[in-house]
């Protein structure tokens, strides 16, 4: 151990608290960079994750693979695991009661592909061979056909061709007069094993009109048309284009025009005509290769990294500017000892060593237990928030330890200390021996500058003179102080209003809202299930609507006076036709919506109620903009006459009111002019209307509500849409956010609080002799006691005057940036102001107790002989 080494550690060791506090703002520092950085690892591999449940735990797909060319995939280094599944063919499910899914369809699959296609079983086991399936329990709950573990069940493996004699798979729909043909293929009997939940979309897309069945592939050999689906090594996705090409046969030239959709001389078609012979095509689980490789160009994850990498700037700048202090005032302090070096040879480049060396020590002891410390906190913050981030995103967060995070964040906290020191450092190298010995370098301030306001003079008395004074004199000393508190109260009061922006969103969005079910039910003769919903304990007021359009002949509208002057200086063509919305209701919801607007519904026929506000886009001189107000300017007893858009059929209504108010089916839909009936008085035209009828509930329970729906009622081709859930994970969204923002400020107000505190009782221990001069002249404790709350006074306020105004404008920007559809206008967050106050002024006065208890226990006259502290 060199002398320099041994002169660092003694005055470590002499200077215990100072140590401590640094090496507490280093510690903090550092969990928070591990946090940040393995949180976004984190939630990285929790996308992969998901991306593997939803999409498939594969990189590429090729299709139409016959067996003598599987020996390309087989052996390749470059492929890490191999999957295979056949098509086998469509079956009759006799007994569907879903008309859009009439079919079973059979798959047969290696543990592989199953594992690919992420087959979870509710009952049973996997098939072990080629006379084994595994069932979708969609069979039951969505087809009315029931199975059980142990049944037999005879499949014909056959093709599916439409009306005109095309042949069609899981990916078109089910349409009429389609028919099931000879496929070639041999029907079997199989043995019912296991039961499974539904396939993922990309495996069973939700229009399919098969229910998939599983059975094993026992020899791939044995059959044709094979999709081999290849998860790549990590060296093969470094070079997946031309990997992916070389499986082809193809150049990685040609492959990469062809994906691009560039055009292909006569060469290079020919050639990919022959790489078609191994697999007519390919695709890309493109989403996980964008989180396993981070691909920026996905704007998630630009969104995710820039906002870790912004954080952790915020964080580096903000700890630099913090831990810097703990070095300015050890410089400040061992001035003498500095000077007596220097003075007897030590170099500027040794002076500068002990400096970065008395960095490294303390930061080789805050950032291990920054690290451990940020770990803990990444993994209470993911036990606490991960069923926010469940009920928001669907995404179950995991807890990653990422060493590369790790390594990079240590590597960030020693740069962070050595920034942090490297001013200290650099004057420890230029100082003189005489102005380091007479310490008379750190105060430069003129006489002009000191000068105090009269008013101060006389409002704080003598006590505040020198209060005054010496914030004046020691300015930039302290201003490390002030922007600490600064920062923390613009964060505070900023992220406090994002919060109260982001909750009222959530609670306007699901308060504003008339209802909390919508049921969707496609297909014909939907109308008797509608109305058993209506009839449901719990629904307090329903409506059954159905929608359409018409087509009205632009002549033949009535505009208002304000629409015809605007379109007058659109300088654009008129078109020919205006579109209505026809919006059909049962005729109890139509009475009792009549009744709400005064007026009476008279036996006849295409009776309608006019909703004649409408936010409109119309093109002015080439400019887009928008006009909000009464479009139309009809009358009571006024005819409207129109086709219906789908089928030209004529259509005439009656207006018997205009207004602006709104059904709850329709209160969120706007651009278009909209006229309320009675489905009653429109069955002529109900063989012409979108085969869809939703019904809108309101009630107190939706969650109650849904799963009766959803458990009793026997529908088909229908989902429950809950507004209180989409309203919970909205809420749950941003809470989460807020965990994290919150955490952020906490953390970055505690490096703060050290910093503060540090600057503030080391400042105190400094000004000890100072103390103790003014004291031996006679100044009272009362008087000392009146200038220390007078600088606390000054720093806050002067924190707070920048502070406030900084935090008011973020939440202005919030409020702009989040509350644009809010009618709402903008309040100053008092909540977060208040709280910023109290916390400002309590902080302050408890550090200045705490250094005034000290210095008070310290006698005068050893104080004044202290040579140094």
């Amino acid at each position: 151990m060199n002398a320099l080494t041994k002169i660092t550690l003694r005055n470590i060791k002499l200077n215990r608290k100072r140590a401590w506090v640094t090496i507490i703002g280093i510690m903090l520092a550092t969990a928070l960079i591990v946090v940040v950085a393995d949180m976004a690892e984190s939630f990285r591999s929790s996308m992969v994750e998901y991306e593997k449940a939803h999409s498939g735990d594969y990189h590429y797909c090729f299709y139409d693979v016959d067996p003598e060319n599987l020996k390309y995939f087989e052996g390749n280094r470059n492929i890490e695991k191999l999957g295979y599944s056949v098509d086998l063919g469509y079956t009759e499910l006799t007994g569907s009661r879903n008309e859009k899914k009439p079919y079973l369809y059979l798959k047969a699959m290696d543990e592989s592909a199953m594992q690919v296609a992420n087959v979870t079983l509710t009952e049973g086991r996997l098939p072990e061979n080629d006379h084994e399936i595994v069932i979708s329990d969609s069979i039951r709950t969505n087809g009315g056909v029931e199975y059980r573990v142990g049944d037999t069940i005879r499949l014909t493996n056959s093709n599916r061709e439409d009306a005109k004699g095309n042949e069609e798979d899981q990916s078109c729909e089910y349409t009429e007069g389609e028919q099931l043909t000879d496929s070639g293929k041999a029907a079997g009997e199989y043995t019912v094993v296991g039961i499974m939940e539904r396939l993922m979309r990309s495996q069973e897309p939700y229009y399919a009109p098969g229910y998939t069945v599983i059975t094993r592939i026992t020899d791939v050999t044995q059959y044709s048309d094979i999709t081999v689906y290849a998860s790549y090594t990590k060296a093969g996705l470094k070079r997946r284009e031309e990997v992916t090409a070389g499986l082809l046969k193809l150049s990685p030239e040609i492959y990469q025009k062809y994906q691009n959709g560039e055009p292909l001389n006569e060469e290079e078609q020919q050639q990919l005509e022959e790489s078609q012979k191994i697999a007519s095509y390919v695709t890309c689980n493109i989403w996980l290769l964008k989180y396993q490789m981070m691909l920026f160009s996905d704007g998630s994850l630009k969104m995710l990294y820039s906002m870790a990498g912004i954080a952790i700037v915020i964080i580096i700048v903000t700890s630099v500017f913090c831990i810097r202090n703990s070095f300015v005032i050890s410089l400040t302090e061992k001035l003498h000892l500095y000077g007596m070096l220097s003075s007897i040879g030590a170099t500027g480049k040794q002076r500068k060593k002990l400096i970065y060396g008395e960095a490294l020590i303390l930061g080789a002891v805050g950032i291990p237990l920054g690290i451990l410390l940020g770990l803990l906190a990444g993994w209470l913050v993911v036990k606490g928030t991960g069923h926010l981030m469940q009920s928001s995103l669907q995404v179950t967060l995991a807890y990653v330890i990422s060493w590369p995070a790790i390594l990079v964040s240590i590597v960030l906290a020693v740069i962070t200390i050595l920034l942090s020191a490297g001013q200290s450092a650099g004057k420890a190298a230029k100082i003189s021996p005489i102005q380091a010995i007479r310490g008379n370098d750190t105060i430069r301030i003129s006489r002009k500058e000191i000068r105090m306001p009269k008013w101060l003079s006389r409002l704080f008395g003598i006590g505040g003179t020198i209060a005054y004074k010496n914030l004046k004199r020691a300015r930039v000393k302290y201003r490390t102080t002030i922007i600490s508190i600064v920062v923390s109260v613009a964060v505070f009061i900023g992220m406090s209003s994002f919060m109260s922006v982001a909750m009222k969103i959530a609670d306007t969005y699901y308060t504003d809202s008339s209802y909390q079910l919508m049921v969707p039910l496609n297909g014909k003769d939907q109308m008797e299930n509608a109305r058993k919903i209506l009839n449901l304990d719990g629904v307090k007021e329903a409506e059954i609507c159905q929608r359409d359009y018409i087509s009205v002949p632009v002549d033949e509208v009535k505009y208002s006076k304000q629409y015809q002057t605007l379109m007058g200086n659109t300088g654009e063509e008129d078109y020919s036709d205006e579109t209505f919305m026809i919006v059909a209701l049962n005729p109890e919801a139509f009475q009792a919506y009549a009744k709400k607007l005064g007026c009476t519904v008279k036996d006849g026929n295409s009776q309608a109620i006019l909703i004649s506000d409408v936010t409109k886009t119309v093109m002015q001189n080439g400019e887009e903009k928008y006009m909000t107000g009464e479009l139309y300017d009809y009358q009571t007893g006024d005819v409207i006459q129109g086709t219906m858009e789908m089928s030209d059929t004529p259509i005439s209504v009656q207006i018997i009111k205009t207004t602006t108010e709104r059904p709850m089916s329709v209160e969120n839909i706007g651009g278009v002019g909209m006229l309320i009936v009675s489905n009653t008085e429109l069955t002529d035209y109900q063989k012409e209307m979108i085969d869809r009828l939703e019904v809108y509930i309101h009630c107190e329970d939706p969650d109650g509500l849904q799963k009766v729906i959803e458990d009793d009622m026997e529908f088909v081709n229908f989902n429950v849409v809950n507004l209180k859930q989409s309203y919970d994970a909205t809420k749950s969204l941003f809470t989460l956010i807020g965990v994290f923002l919150y955490g952020f400020i906490i953390v970055i107000a505690l490096i703060g609080i050290t910093n503060i505190f540090n600057t503030i009782t080391t400042n105190m221990e400094l000004r000890s002799r100072e103390f103790a001069t003014l004291k031996s002249i006679g100044m009272t404790r009362r008087e000392f006691r009146r200038i220390i709350w007078l600088e606390s006074v000054f720093y806050g306020v002067k924190s707070l005057l920048i502070g406030i105004p900084a935090g008011i404008l973020l939440s202005v920007g919030f409020h702009m940036a989040m509350g644009t559809n809010l009618e709402t206008a903008y309040h100053l967050p008092w909540t977060g102001i208040l709280i910023s106050i109290g916390a400002v002024f309590v902080l302050l006065f408890g550090i200045m107790r705490y250094s005034m208890g000290r210095i008070n226990r310290k006698n005068i006259i050893e104080t004044i002989q202290s040579e140094n502290i």
